[in-house]
C-alpha cells in the first residue's frame, strides 16, 4: 500500500466497517449468502436518505434512482459481488493500514448514515503518517462531497492539499525534474549506462 511518490490523501466519509444507522440488521448475514447461489441474484437497494441530509438533494437522487436506476451519488441497487469486493478491500486496509505514510485529511460526518466515526478514529490512529488531521461534520450524512457542508469539505481539502505541497516543496520540485535533466550524481545507476 505504500506509494512512495504519495504525499497526501484526502479521505473522505471512509467506510471499514459498514456499521452507520441505516444499514439493515440482518447485513451480517450477507457474507454466509455470499457463499451460496444468492450471490448472483440478490442486491441491496439504496433507500432514503441516500447519504444526505439535505431534503431536496435527497428528493432529486430519489427521483432519479426511481426514472434511471442510478443517480449523482451512484447506483440504486449494490450486487453482492460488489459488496463482497467492498469488504475484501475493507479487510486489506485495515490489516495494512500502518504502511500509509502520507499525510492524512479525514472528513466524516458524525451522523453518518453509513459508517459511524469509529472508521475516521480506526484510520487516524492506524496510519503512520507524521501529519493527520480529522474533521467532523454535523450538518451532512454519508455523502459529504454533495450534502450540507460540501463547500467547506472541498475548502478544507484544498487548504489540505496545498499545505502538503508547501511543506513538501523540495519533494515536488525533485520529482518534477525529469531524470534526464537532473545533475548526474542524482540519474539512478541503470540510467547512467
Amino acid at each position: 500500500m505504500e506509494e512512495p511518490e504519495l504525499l497526501a490523501l484526502s479521505l473522505l466519509s471512509v467506510t471499514l466497517n459498514y456499521d452507520g444507522w441505516t444499514i439493515p440488521w440482518y447485513h451480517w448475514m450477507l457474507s454466509l449468502a455470499y457463499k451460496t447461489p444468492i450471490r448472483d441474484f440478490y442486491s441491496l437497494r439504496e433507500r432514503s436518505p441516500y447519504g444526505l441530509k439535505n431534503a431536496a438533494l435527497r428528493a432529486k437522487v430519489a427521483k432519479s434512482m426511481q426514472r434511471q436506476g442510478d443517480s449523482e451519488i451512484g447506483a440504486a441497487s449494490l450486487s453482492m459481488h460488489h459488496i463482497f469486493e467492498a469488504w475484501a478491500l475493507a479487510r486489506y486496509v485495515t490489516k495494512n493500514i500502518a504502511t500509509i505514510k502520507a499525510d492524512c485529511l479525514l472528513i466524516h460526518a458524525i451522523d453518518d448514515d453509513i459508517s459511524t466515526t469509529a472508521n475516521a478514529d480506526l484510520v487516524y490512529s492506524g496510519v503512520s503518517s507524521p501529519r493527520r488531521r480529522k474533521i467532523f461534520l454535523d450538518d451532512c450524512y454519508h455523502v459529504i462531497t454533495m450534502d450540507n457542508e460540501r463547500d467547506l469539505v472541498a475548502r478544507e481539502t484544498q487548504y489540505f492539499f496545498e499545505e502538503a505541497a508547501e511543506l513538501n516543496r523540495d519533494r515536488l520540485n525533485e520529482a518534477n525534474v525529469p531524470i534526464a535533466l537532473r545533475p548526474r550524481h542524482q540519474q539512478s545507476p541503470a540510467f547512467r549506462k
